[in-house]
């Protein structure tokens, strides 16, 4: 157990540092009113949720490393610690899919479409002048 959250915390780290690295590009491309692309936006969005299912995994390790018995090498709960592993598995594999995506962004933002423009024109009814 100890091994996969040391993992878990490193790859969190490495993505966190990779999420900053794209919102300064992000808010760096902003600022020359260029639009975030909704690709980007998204990874954003996922980052920031793994981030939190990263710490209650973290919080929930804490508890299954409390309920370890003989030194720490037999649980208490077979049941609960297979769960366990296997979401911290899990987690391992998304946040390195997350980095691997990020790391792909060649660009964050593009050139926002101007406003449509509209051309007001009149018309004569007979009645007045509508427009």
């Amino acid at each position: 157990m100890g091994n996969g959250l040391k993992k878990t915390f490193k790859r969190l780290e490495d993505l966190t540092s990779l999420k900053n690295d794209v919102l300064r590009r992000v808010d760096l491309a902003e600022q020359q009113q260029l639009q975030r692309l909704d690709q980007v936006q998204s990874w954003i969005s996922r980052v920031e949720t793994i981030e939190t299912e990263v710490d209650e995994v973290v919080n929930d390790g804490t508890q299954q490393i409390e309920d370890l018995c003989c030194g720490g090498c037999c649980s208490k709960n077979y049941f609960s610690s297979y769960k366990y592993g296997k979401n911290v598995a899990e987690k391992l594999v998304e946040l390195a899919a997350l980095k691997s995506k990020g790391e792909l962004f060649e660009e964050v933002a593009l050139e926002s479409l101007p406003a449509a423009v509209v051309n007001e024109i009149s018309i004569d009814c007979g009645h007045g002048t509508y427009g």
